[in-house]
């Protein structure tokens, strides 16, 4: 059997026992399937359910469900959500506090029909299989296999799983009687990657962190397709993909054992050759039995320790790196000469010069300008043996007929509606730009200052939720704990350029992915959306109900400053608001506050810009305000700053209220809220006061 027809046939076995028949017709006339299976296709397909989803002894008489929504199984009180019935976008989710009705939902899994009907046979099965999963995650992704977990994440489990038991079972050197092989790897260093680079903020530099943002995402993609072609899986065996981390559902036989030590050393020896050892991709392999995946719904602590021995192995293989002791080719072998003779790259300082730049950094150039035009929408994967082919592939945004596809990528962003386009296979590489424009373009686009700041943000506490609110519970973890991964991935990978291109403010998107984000703008415009990317996030998890938050550092910075400084910066900002009790905090101008005290200050900054225009406040006044704040802080530890708040009644009497003649009750009410603030909030009141002095500022 071709292994792509055993996920074809695992899908529509599964869409058939929940009784989507003409959907699961539809799937099998695509890609010319026979009818019926075979017997033992059809019991792997039962197990793997099982495995999948922990449902038991049996899958049969299943019902398409209403979906929770992520709410429902991670608040404490356990309060029910659900999904709309609808084609995947970039909206706001559609919560339901009454379910809907099953007819509604088969009425909507019926439309993938007419969705199927338009895609493109005439290609091949591997391309046309990710084509088919775009499709069911975009019909599927917001229906459950059971109330908390999603059909399209059960039907992706169990196809990566089907496929490796059905290779398993016909094989006659399996490895031991697990008959599983849990594959993961991990982009290491990935802040290095992008930010590795000389440069200063000119349009190259620009391009190249455009490319290399991107090329986390590219890389990792590219290493996770060479593996699973190698090995010769489908592209459902693909388990889990986002943010430089993927998991893949392997048979445990000697022989894949041996391609996987042959795989490994191979990436090494790219990532040494283009890198020098800088990042990579860490790869690691632990056995998995069918009751660690979950045959039978299993007690919590084997699912802990079978995680914690994957996540083990993970963990010490980027510790060991490269396995620097085994290797015998010299990498720098011929490198000072190849320096000397045709000189160092002046963007990395690494490499040696081919042209303008080194090859690789030629090479995230180019892809960096391309991404910058929205017309290059599909993105096409080939065989190479070009200087730089990762793993074996090089890509291009135009169809090159004489040379044979291995991958077709849609690569858009979410369309003025929200639209996803669901026809052609995604990937999100590309994030929002505003316009192909410099550092120094967009910081002239803020108020006053010409300025950009950089805010770094991710979700707190999630490896605790995982452990606490799913495998704590008992139940099999795979697919419960992929469509969370999953679920959050989207807020980054979908609504959040959707905001960003909504608000059309200028903000230009470094990395956003996984459970974290990085974004450099116009520093106004980026203290404005950090309170919009708050309420979206709370609306879009019900964080209230939750407990689902995430932290955020704040740098400013002029647009000469190097690219890894403003990154290392913003790390140690978040770093900050992470320290905060109970987290879901931001940093910025050196102070951390809960994101509620963010919004409060942000709130009262315009009410000191209205008083300043109505009272004629001097500057001085507001720069005196920010050292009395600073005295406040110290009054807690130090008596003699106690005197901050004689000081600042007695300034404010003299330069506020007896300068107001006609508003002195406006005046005092005025002096009342800033000195409550001050005493509230301390020094953090800065964070209400430095953007109004910024404004003040003329553009230089």
């Amino acid at each position: 059997m071709d292994i792509n027809n055993i996920s074809v046939a695992t899908t529509a076995l599964i869409l058939r026992e929940y009784g989507i028949d003409d959907v699961a017709n539809d799937i099998l006339r695509l890609f010319g399937c026979d009818i019926p299976f075979e017997k033992d296709m059809s019991d792997i397909a039962k197990k793997a359910q099982r495995i999948a989803s922990g449902f038991g002894d049996t899958v049969d008489g299943k019902e398409v469900q209403p979906l929770c929504h992520i709410a429902g199984y991670l608040s404490k009180n356990k309060e029910k959500y659900f999904l709309a019935p609808k084609i995947m976008d970039a909206n706001k989710n559609s919560f339901l506090q009454t379910a809907p009705s099953k007819e509604e939902i088969k009425k909507h899994l019926k439309n993938m029909t007419n969705a199927i009907s338009m895609m493109n046979t005439n290609q091949d099965k591997a391309i046309l299989l990710e084509d088919l999963d775009s499709l069911l995650e975009s019909y599927t992704g917001c229906v459950g296999a059971t109330s908390d977990i999603p059909l399209y994440e059960h039907i992706r489990q169990s196809s990566a799983i089907a496929t490796a038991l059905w290779i398993y079972q016909k094989a006659d050197d399996k490895a031991s009687a697990s008959p599983f092989l849990f594959v993961q790897g991990d982009f290491f260093g990935i802040q290095k990657f992008i930010f590795a680079s000389s440069v200063e903020h000119n349009k190259k530099m620009a391009q190249i962190l455009r490319g290399k943002s991107a090329g986390v995402t590219l890389l990792s993609e590219l290493c996770a397709l060479a593996l699973i072609e190698q090995l010769g899986l489908s592209p459902f065996s693909l388990s889990r993909n986002a943010a430089g981390k993927f998991v893949v559902i392997v048979p445990n036989t000697l022989q894949v054992i041996e391609h996987l030590n042959i795989f490994k050393h191979s990436v090494h020896e790219w990532f040494l050759q283009n890198f020098y050892g800088e990042f990579g991709i860490a790869l690691s392999w632990c056995e998995a039995s069918e009751e660690e995946l979950g045959i039978n719904p299993i007690a919590s602590s084997n699912i802990k320790n079978f995680f914690a021995r994957a996540n083990l192995g993970l963990e010490l293989e980027k510790a060991s790196k490269f396995n620097l002791l085994n290797t015998k080719e010299h990498i720098f072998y011929g490198y000072t000469e190849e320096i000397q003779k045709t000189g160092v790259c002046p963007a990395c300082e690494r490499r040696a010069k081919t042209t303008e730049l080194c090859h690789v950094c030629s090479a995230f150039k180019e892809l960096g300008s391309k991404l910058a035009d929205a017309k290059n929408s599909i993105l096409y994967i080939y065989k190479s043996t070009k200087a730089f082919a990762p793993f074996g592939y090089s890509w291009s945004f135009a169809d090159e007929k004489e040379k044979k596809l291995v991958r077709r990528w849609d690569i858009s962003l979410p369309d003025k509606n929200g639209t996803i386009p669901n026809i052609k296979a995604r990937r999100t590489l590309r994030a929002y730009i505003p316009y192909a424009q410099t550092f120094e373009d967009i910081a002239a686009k803020s108020t006053g200052v010409d300025a950009l700041a950089a805010i770094k943000a991710d979700v707190d506490n999630l490896g605790e939720l995982f452990a606490r609110r799913i495998h704590g519970e008992n139940i099999a973890p795979m697919s419960k704990t992929t469509a969370l991964s999953h679920q959050i991935n989207r807020f980054f990978t979908h609504r959040l350029p959707f905001l960003l291109s909504s608000t059309n403010e200028p903000i230009y998107t470094v990395f956003a992915g996984g459970d974290d984000l990085f974004l450099i703008g116009a520093w106004d415009s980026v203290l404005k959306f950090a309170e919009t990317l708050k309420a979206e996030f709370d609306d879009y998890f019900l964080s209230p109900k939750t407990n689902l938050s995430f932290s955020a550092g704040v740098m400013m910075f002029k647009s000469g400053v190097p690219v890894p400084h403003i990154a290392h910066a913003a790390e140690e900002a978040l770093e900050a608001a992470k320290g905060v009790d109970g987290k879901g905090a931001i940093c910025i101008f050196d102070e951390a506050v809960r994101f509620d005290d963010f919004v409060v200050l942000s709130n009262f900054s315009a009410e000191v810009e209205i008083a300043r225009k109505e009272l004629g406040l001097h500057t001085s006044y507001l720069r005196n305000a920010l050292y009395y704040a600073d005295e406040a802080k110290k009054s807690k530890t130090d008596i003699y700053a106690t005197k901050w708040s004689a000081h600042f009644r007695y300034q404010s009497a003299r330069n506020v209220i007896d300068k107001a003649k006609h508003e002195r009750e406006k005046a005092q009410n005025f002096v009342e809220k800033l000195g409550a603030a001050i005493t509230l909030h301390t020094s953090a009141v800065k964070i209400a006061l430095i953007p109004i002095l910024y404004k003040e500022r003329t553009k230089s």
